[in-house]
């Protein structure tokens, strides 16, 4: 399977029951079009690994359900360390918990406000706990520099705005 994450195998479970009743109903759903489906599934942003040197980790992780599979999947399949972590999420999210998660994994801690109106300002952020622990950076050009020194592995997690953003610089390159 293409995509990795224990969580994967869950979603994996509800797709073939899916199949088995939409076969129940008449649908003609051959096994080498499943076979096939599974084999090509990819979900940029997710668990994506980026070659390069160091590697890039990117995820999607922009609430607490999506940051439960990503802290499992650090736990059981930790990346090459140093582990140095760009994080950048909404003012609406539960932001201070996800980065004290994220916390546990990483080196160096880089916040990166997303682009988009529902961000926080520095200001906010200097008066939040993440300001004891996590670097700000205005960009994510700026922390990318920062991060890459001295990484085994850089992970950007959080806000999907910020994933578009770092796919769009991964892919320009």
């Amino acid at each position: 399977m293409a995509l990795p994450g224990e969580h994967q195998l869950d979603n994996l479970a509800i797709a073939l029951e899916l199949v088995k009743q939409l076969r129940k109903h008449g649908f003609d759903i051959p096994d080498e079009a499943i076979s096939k489906g599974i084999a090509g599934a990819r979900w940029p942003g997710r668990l994506q690994w980026i070659k390069g040197n160091p590697p890039l980790l990117l995820d999607g992780a922009h609430n607490a359900e999506g940051l439960a599979s990503l802290v499992s999947y650090l736990r059981d399949f930790p990346p090459p360390a140093p582990l140095n972590i760009i994080f950048g999420a909404l003012k609406d999210k539960p932001f201070v918990d996800m980065a004290e998660q994220l916390a546990q994994f990483g080196q160096y801690l880089c916040f990166v406000p997303p682009q988009c109106s529902r961000t926080m300002t520095r200001e906010q952020f200097d008066a939040t706990p993440l300001a004891e622990k996590w670097q700000w950076h205005d960009n994510l050009q700026e922390a990318l520099a920062n991060c890459r020194q001295n990484a085994g592995c850089v992970l950007v997690t959080g806000s999907l705005y910020l994933i578009s953003e770092a796919i769009k610089e991964a892919t320009e390159k």
